[in-house]
């Protein structure tokens, strides 16, 4: 049983944030008997803080006292160019981010006998695979959770009495940069886009913290995508699967006659059938694709066959991600908010021929140009809201001079915070039907902004929900 890198009992602790990952990050640290000091400078989030941190000092007083803490762990939002860690260097504190506290203690057994890590990662796709291993885990009888980057911590996974054997987590770009010694039994790379550049500084940065979820034993990658096929290439992984949409030779996962098939993890004359593509949840190529990963993650973890064709039929796909709202009058209308990013908009885009595009929001520094290259003979019209629905249209109105677009302007103030509810839920109401008036019967109006929501909304579900309610009403 390998021990803590850093003996932190009784050792002091600065956890930047008094979010979810820094409140969790401190109830854990407090189980293992360090001394938790939550770093928090807004009012609203100390006072939270205070229930469960030894103290809560400001972002100054923290800089000041460096000299006091053992290991600073950061939430996985504060960018490592932050001043903050000017001054940790200076000082010689480690930084490590949750996620890392979590793979320590964990391999110690501080929270009990140590568990079997599952990790997804990826620019699109990732939450649904998660859904899906965790299904397909739990079908083969394996005490499975789903944790980290969607809502529900690793530091609550590992404090569950229930004590899971097998966690399926999660992991954001900002995650693994501060997790270099996470070593999953498998980890899943499905795909690698322009996204958080603004974080990042580059994509070829933003590329190099997702491929360190490729550092375990099973390295399992998307191949249609080249810079996750090429990472699989060079990853350090004993056992490389990838996964894609065509035939799959020795070694991976793949459609063959309609029907998703492992050629990788059964017998080495024959491909082993695991699902109708047809039966799979969302539908379409990405979904595919996503279950192509999740297959790979769990057989890793001893699911055989059977598992994931149990698990993946009565598999239901969380809200926002490709969801049919309803068809009138031979109009459907898909609810894909999730789709953040463009290479996001790309997977549901590529699922429909004849499209009234309803997009905008915080492009976080991403091209929209190559979508709507590859895309944009499937529009029949294109409705934009959001801060930078200026640059969409006019990349629009360049690429696709031919194609109506409305740009709506209710609720888009120029800036990053959303508007009164009144001006985002009117905006909302203008899209719809200016999306409708466009719309003939046999397209599909899809929201799937390419773009993150803040502008407008308070997350991707508001954005969701705003636009099925719309539809229904009117």
């Amino acid at each position: 049983m390998p021990a803590m890198p850093i003996d932190l009992t009784d050792q002091k602790v600065f956890v930047l944030g008094a979010g979810v990952s820094g409140l969790a990050a401190a109830r854990l640290l407090r189980h293992i008997g360090a001394i938790p000091i939550v770093v928090e400078d807004e009012d609203a989030a100390r006072a939270k803080a205070s229930d469960i941190a030894d103290s809560v000092l400001t972002m100054a007083e923290a800089e000041d006292a460096l000299s006091e803490a053992a290991l600073v762990v950061t939430s996985p939002g504060i960018p490592p160019h932050h001043p903050f860690f000017t001054a940790t260097t200076a000082a010689n504190v480690p930084v490590w981010g949750d996620v890392e506290l979590c793979w320590h203690v964990d391999k110690a057994s501080l929270c009990g006998p140590s568990r079997v890590w599952l990790a997804v990662t990826g620019t699109n796709g990732k939450t649904t695979t998660v859904g899906m291993t965790t299904a397909i885990c739990q079908q083969a009888g394996m005490s499975a959770v789903a944790c980290g980057n969607i809502g529900y911590p690793i530091e609550e996974a590992l404090l569950d009495p229930n004590h899971p054997d097998v966690l399926v987590c999660e992991l954001s770009s900002f995650q693994l940069h501060w997790a270099p010694s996470v070593k999953p039994l498998a980890g899943a790379l499905l795909n690698i886009d322009e996204d958080h550049l603004d974080w990042h500084g580059s994509v070829e940065a933003y590329a190099a913290d997702k491929t360190r979820v490729l550092n375990g034993l099973y390295a399992i990658v998307g191949l249609d995508d080249p810079r996750a096929a090429a990472a699989g290439d060079e990853c350090s992984a004993q056992f490389v699967i990838g996964f894609r949409a065509g035939e799959p030779v020795r070694g991976q996962i793949g459609v063959h006659e309609n029907g998703l098939f492992d050629n990788a993890f059964g017998p080495n004359d024959a491909a082993r059938f695991l699902i109708e593509c047809a039966d799979i949840h969302p539908a379409g190529p990405a979904g595919v694709l996503d279950a192509g990963a999740a297959a790979a993650l769990a057989m890793a973890a001893g699911a055989m066959p059977q598992d994931v064709n149990d698990a993946l039929k009565d598999f239901v796909v969380a809200p926002h991600r490709n969801a049919v709202v309803t068809t009138i009058d031979g109009i459907t209308y898909v609810d894909d908010s999730k789709a953040t990013n463009p290479h996001a908009a790309r997977s549901s885009m590529l699922g429909y021929s004849s499209i009234v595009w309803i997009a905008g929001g915080q492009l976080k520094g991403a091209d929209i140009t190559p979508l709507i290259d590859e895309v944009g003979a499937r529009l029949r019209g294109a409705v934009i809201i959001g801060k930078d629905g200026d640059l969409i249209v006019n990349v629009l109105h360049t690429a696709r001079p031919e194609i109506p677009v409305v740009r709506i302007r209710t609720g888009d103030d120029g800036t990053d915070t959303p508007p009164p509810a009144e001006e985002t839920e009117q905006a909302m109401v203008e899209a719809v039907a200016a999306a409708q008036e466009m719309a003939q019967s046999g397209d599909t109006v899809l929201l799937a902004p390419a773009a993150a929501s803040y502008d407008m909304f308070t997350g991707y579900g508001q954005r969701g929900d705003l636009f099925a309610t719309t539809i229904l009403k009117h």
